[in-house]
């Protein structure tokens, strides 16, 4: 019995060290994958939208900007109503790169889309900051400002830009 039992504990520990390996071993590819900055496939052009936006987040992370940005513009090739693709390149312009001149006509094509109306909100205001900053166009900033209200009145945006425009609209009257 004990000969019968060590031969069952013995295929156990081997099944179990053929099931860990083929997990690590799909970690590891998948550490790899992550590590080269890219998918490790039979194919050479990768098509996926979804793969081309991680790719390019990938590529941020290694501070390379202006080629994140050329990959975003493909995921808007693939699928021109990927406002996430869209945002993202007016927040590297913004943020990272700080071009304004650039980053405004970004945010504007985002705004165009829809999508969650809190997070739409914090882009609109974004860009009236950038408007009446960094640009120095308080008016279009203003419209920004009155088209946000209107368009999602209970977002967080909407509140912060309501007590600029209350200011601003006393300012004008008074």
């Amino acid at each position: 019995t004990h000969y019968v039992r060590l031969i069952g504990n013995g295929i156990a520990f081997a099944v179990l060290l053929v099931v860990t390996g083929f997990g690590v071993a799909h970690q590891m590819g998948d550490f790899l994958r992550f590590d080269m900055g890219q998918k490790i496939d039979y194919v050479e052009e990768v098509t996926d939208d979804r793969e081309l936006y991680e790719k390019a987040e990938y590529l941020i992370l290694k501070g390379k900007h202006i080629d994140s940005v050329e990959l975003l513009r493909k995921v808007l090739e693939l699928d021109p109503n990927h406002f996430e693709a869209q945002l993202r390149i007016a927040e590297v312009y913004d943020k990272t790169l700080e071009n304004y001149e650039f980053a405004a006509p970004e945010y504007e094509a985002a705004l165009k889309h829809n999508f969650n109306p809190e997070r739409w909100s914090w882009a609109a205001v974004r860009l009236c900051n950038i408007y009446s900053g960094k640009l120095g166009d308080p008016n279009r900033a203003i419209r920004l400002m009155r088209d946000l209200v209107e368009k999602h009145p209970g977002t967080g945006g909407a509140m912060k830009v309501g007590k600029r425009l209350a200011m601003v609209d006393a300012h004008r009257t008074g």
